[in-house]
């Protein structure tokens, strides 16, 4: 096997994985949809010390048109932690996401594992809302495809999950 032929096999595994966790984050979030509001989501992915986190982000359907920038996503995890960006995707309306990490000085608990807190923020021109609604946001985590958190929030305050990931890759590495 020729190291192209273990790229391709990789890339193709990651695209597997991404299109089974949308598979999943679809099942999963139906149940929303099916309550009688019509959401819509984008959901970049990230690794974190080997872990594959999708961050679910959704608003209601008509509030999308008011969307006038990239989706803030900011995750915090211990300093040290390995991490990347997996994928982002068009967001609302072509604006994208923008995905940031902060490290913290705190330490990795083994009892807990990696401490992890993402917020996010969805910025909207407030000129197309009615009567100046506030519009909830959702922010569900899915991590290697089993949902481990879920908050609902608001344009205005944002939306944040704060969770825990088993280690996965050896320390120091």
């Amino acid at each position: 096997m020729t190291v192209e032929d273990s790229e391709h096999r990789r890339v193709r595994g990651r695209l597997a994985r991404a299109a089974l966790v949308a598979l999943v984050a679809l099942v999963v979030l139906a149940v929303p949809a099916a309550a009688g509001k019509l959401w819509c989501r984008a959901d970049p992915m990230v690794s974190i010390d080997g872990n594959e986190v999708q961050i679910l982000v959704g608003l209601p359907e008509k509030y999308e048109d008011a969307v006038n920038g990239p989706i803030m996503v900011e995750i915090t995890i211990p300093k040290g932690v390995p991490h990347q960006v997996i994928m982002t995707d068009g967001g609302f309306n072509g604006h994208g996401e923008v995905v940031t990490f902060r490290e913290t000085n705190k330490k990795v608990k083994q009892k807990h594992g990696i401490k992890v807190q993402i917020k996010v923020r969805v910025p909207v021109d407030r000129a197309k809302l009615k009567n100046r609604d506030e519009v909830p946001i959702q922010l569900i985590i899915v991590k290697n495809n089993d949902r481990v958190a879920i908050d609902t929030g608001s344009i205005k305050h944002g939306a944040k999950a704060v969770f825990h990931l088993s280690r996965v890759a050896a320390p120091g590495h």
